[in-house]
């Protein structure tokens, strides 16, 4: 096409000119404005959202023992590029400190929390102390299977099987390893014996039942279930925290191990579990496929490849094996996800639990497709923009105090109290703000991407 620069246009063939530019496809003129209003829709969607999490009060109750609405809270509070209240930040960190460190869930979201705080304080030893236990706590509990289950919390008799293991010895030894192994962006981190002292004996209030938890030990034999919604949730912490070290220093930061063995047990895992469909069931009991537990197993075997390829020089034939199996399965997962694609529910969910609405964890649901699109790359589902119609949908869902309406759950799970449905509600908010920010692309840092394919901005 000519330029048209120099021309003079007379008024009314400008106008013409203006008007086919108008009425053409995907107009030059028309789509910044648009782009635009829709972003600033998104910014103040979140900011709504922002201020409905710093305005809620922190409930006690037993609900939040097993779900991690802490952690969540954290972390929306985190990738929001708003003002933090720090004062409910802290609030966050230190409740989420205080209750028990044995929930696959809780200890996945920590390690993301743990990442964001090292990101804006790379000489944070108790952050680095804290997603050190929790990448050790992640490893030694994935099962034999290469799943993971919900964790020790569900063990025979409960909390009973942690009583008695004192472990402020084991943050005395984090903090120590952080202090001399952490050397953030080259400057080594001295500390005096009474400075090291003073840390470890603030970290150890609210921090006694936290365990030490060996490989070889009878815990991972008494964890017998696994499933693929606690699977997916472990490999983001493990992404997180693998990504923390290799964004901060890769070769000094001692305190953070990943066995290659850990990355190709879950690859065999998800792989071997695929349904012939190309998508994923809740377990290997519930096998039809559904959309959360797809995208989910999309956004696991890409997070797992990226740590693979990672760890390959350290291991061997048996971890290049796996990440040949990588490609073939992700491809499968995509086309079922383009397929099954909505971002109005939970695609298929009633296939796994006929008696339950469509709309089951339809947030959750949101959240798994933002992780596997952007992990993947994927600036389209097939030909459907999911991001632009899952924040419309959210936007429009957006109730007036800046909340989103409560998680539906299973209808066993339903008949709750009034704090435990508000809960819900809460967690759903949380799910809402990781999913219009794209929280992915902060949690999980390029450097763990798989090779290949652009990341979304």
């Amino acid at each position: 096409m000519r330029s048209t620069r120099g021309l003079r246009i007379r008024p009314v063939k400008a106008l013409g000119l203006l008007a086919l530019l108008l009425v053409a496809g995907g107009s030059s003129i028309a789509s910044p404005v648009q782009a635009t209003d829709f972003e600033k829709e998104v910014q103040a969607a979140g900011e709504r959202g922002v201020a409905y999490l710093s305005k809620i009060r922190t409930i006690d109750y037993p609900y939040y023992r097993r779900h991690p609405l802490h952690e969540l809270q954290a972390l929306a509070l985190l990738v929001w590029d708003q003002p933090i209240d720090q004062v409910r930040l802290d609030q966050c960190l230190s409740r989420m400190n205080d209750l028990p460190w044995d929930h696959t869930y809780n200890v996945a979201f920590r390690a993301c929390v743990y990442a964001l705080l090292l990101e804006k304080n790379p000489d944070d030893a108790d952050a680095f102390a804290r997603l050190a236990m929790a990448a050790k706590f992640l490893v030694e509990t994935q099962l034999a299977s290469g799943q993971w289950g919900y964790g020790l919390g569900y063990l025979p008799g409960g909390q009973g099987y942690l009583k008695g293991q004192a472990s402020a010895r084991i943050v005395d030894e984090q903090v120590a390893a952080a202090n001399a192994k952490l050397v953030p962006y080259g400057r080594e981190v001295r500390t005096s014996a009474n400075a090291l002292k003073g840390r470890a004996g603030r970290l150890t209030k609210g921090t006694h039942r936290l365990v030490r938890i060996t490989v070889d030990g009878s815990i991972r034999g008494r964890i017998r279930d696994g499933d693929f919604s606690n699977s997916q949730i472990a490999a983001l912490g493990l992404a997180a925290a693998f990504g923390a070290r290799l964004r901060i220093a890769p070769d000094v930061y001692l305190g953070l191990s990943f066995p290659p063995e850990t990355v190709e047990r879950a690859i065999r895992a998800w792989t071997e579990a695929q349904n012939a469909d190309g998508g994923w069931g809740y377990d290997g009991a519930r096998k039809p496929s559904y959309f959360s537990m797809t995208a989910g197993g999309l956004f696991a075997l890409k997070a797992c490849h990226g740590l693979g390829e990672k760890l390959a020089a350290a291991d061997t034939k048996k971890l290049a094996e796996v990440l040949r199996q990588v490609g073939p399965a992700t491809d499968k997962a995509v086309k079922w996800l383009e397929a099954a694609y909505s971002v109005e529910a939970n695609p298929r969910v009633t296939d796994a639990w006929p008696e339950d609405s469509p709309s089951l964890f339809h947030f959750y649901a949101l959240f798994s497709l933002e992780r596997a699109a952007t992990m993947s790359g994927l600036a389209k589902v097939g030909d459907r923009d999911w991001y632009g119609e899952g924040a419309r949908w959210l936007i429009k869902a957006q109730v007036e105090d800046g909340g989103w309406p409560e998680e539906t759950v299973t209808r066993l799970e339903g008949q709750e109290s009034p704090d435990a449905k508000r809960a819900r509600r809460d967690i759903a908010t949380c799910f809402a703000l990781l999913f219009l920010k794209r929280a992915t692309s902060r949690i999980v840092p390029k450097e763990v991407a798989t090779p290949g394919g652009a990341r979304n901005p």
